[in-house]
C-alpha cells in the first residue's frame, strides 16, 4: 500500500463530551473499515482455525481498532479455553500473563502475541460444537467417534512487538472515498451465519445493501471509533430516523470532509468485500465438524 495521501489515526475515547452518541437498539453495526462487526469476529475465528496468521490479524485489529477492545480478547479467550488448552496446557497460563500485561499496559501488540501463539498449535473444536450446536445427531456423533489427539509439550513461545503490527494502526485518507480502496484486504468470511447466531442473518442482502449505502454512519456508531469522532464534531444520534444530527452545517461539512468513506459509490468488489454478495453457500454444522475436527 503506497502512503500518499495516507495519514495515521489514534483514536482516543472523548473525554470532554459527556455523551457521545451510541447504538442503543441493535447490536448491528460496522466497523471502523465498515465491515459487519458480527462477520469480523466470525472471520477471526475461522481464520484462525484456517492458521490464515495474516488474515487472523487483519481481523483482530480490524475489531481492537474500531474500539472493542474487549471484544477481541473475549474471543480469544473463549477459543484458548474451549479449543486449545486441552491439548495445549502450558498456552494458557502464557496468555493469561499476557492479558494481564495488556490489561496493565494496553499494549495492542498482545493482541498479536495471542494469534502468534494459537496459529501453529493444535486445536479440538468438539467442545465448542456440543456447547453451540443444536443437532442432536451430530451431537451423538461427535460422542461415539471421539477422536483422540496428542497433546503438545511445546515450551516455546512467541512475544510480538509494536513494530510487528504497527500496519494495522487505523488510517485516514486525504480524499477519504478511496481509503476502502486502500485497506479493506480480506473478504467477511459470510459462510457461516449457520454456525454463529449473528443477528444480521435475517437480512435479505438487499436490506444488508441499504444499511450499508444509506445509514451506514448511524449503525458506524457501534464502533466506538466512529462514536467519538462524531461526537467531536458536534453529531448527535438520531434514533427515530436512523441519522446523525450535527450542531451545525458547518461541523457536518468538516465531519464529511475528512470521513465521509461513501459506501454506495465503492466498486462492486470493495462493496462485497465488506457485506458479501448474498450467494454465499453457507456451511452446516457437520461440514464445519468435519473440516476442523
Amino acid at each position: 500500500m503506497t502512503t500518499e495521501n495516507i495519514s495515521i489515526e489514534l483514536h482516543e475515547p472523548v473525554t470532554s463530551i459527556d455523551s457521545p452518541p451510541c447504538i442503543e437498539t441493535s447490536e448491528f453495526g460496522f466497523s471502523r473499515y465498515l465491515y459487519v462487526l458480527d462477520d469480523v469476529k466470525s472471520s477471526l475465528v475461522m481464520a484462525i482455525l484456517d492458521r490464515n496468521r495474516e488474515e487472523s490479524l487483519f481481523w483482530a485489529y480490524e475489531l481492537y481498532f474500531s474500539g472493542l477492545k474487549s471484544d477481541v480478547f473475549c474471543i480469544l479467550e473463549q477459543m484458548v479455553s474451549t479449543m486449545y488448552a486441552p491439548l495445549n496446557p502450558r498456552l494458557g497460563k502464557f496468555l493469561e500473563a499476557k492479558k494481564l500485561e495488556w490489561d496493565e499496559t494496553g499494549a495492542y501488540c498482545i493482541v498479536g502475541t495471542f494469534i502468534y501463539n494459537m496459529i501453529g498449535r493444535p486445536y479440538d473444536v468438539s467442545a465448542f460444537v456440543k456447547m453451540f450446536c443444536k443437532d442432536p445427531q451430530l451431537i451423538k456423533h461427535i460422542d461415539e467417534n471421539r477422536v483422540t489427539k496428542p497433546c503438545s509439550k511445546s515450551r516455546i513461545y512467541i512475544v510480538v512487538e509494536q513494530k510487528d503490527v504497527v500496519k494495522y494502526i487505523t488510517v485516514n485518507h486525504t480524499k477519504p472515498h478511496y481509503l476502502l480502496r486502500k485497506i479493506v484486504k480480506y473478504p467477511a468470511r459470510k459462510n457461516t451465519l449457520a454456525i454463529f447466531d449473528h443477528e444480521h442473518g435475517i437480512y435479505t442482502h438487499s436490506q444488508l445493501q441499504s444499511l450499508y449505502w444509506y445509514y451506514w454512519l448511524y449503525y458506524a456508531c457501534a464502533s466506538p471509533i466512529w462514536a467519538d469522532r462524531i461526537a467531536k464534531y458536534g453529531g448527535a444520534i438520531n434514533h427515530e430516523r436512523n441519522r446523525i444530527d450535527f450542531a451545525t452545517y458547518d461541523q457536518e461539512e468538516a465531519f464529511f470532509e475528512k470521513y465521509n468513506l461513501e459506501p454506495d459509490e465503492q466498486p462492486k468488489q470493495i462493496q462485497e468485500m465488506n457485506i458479501g454478495s448474498g450467494l454465499e453457500e453457507q456451511m452446516t454444522w457437520l461440514e464445519f465438524y468435519e473440516k476442523y475436527m
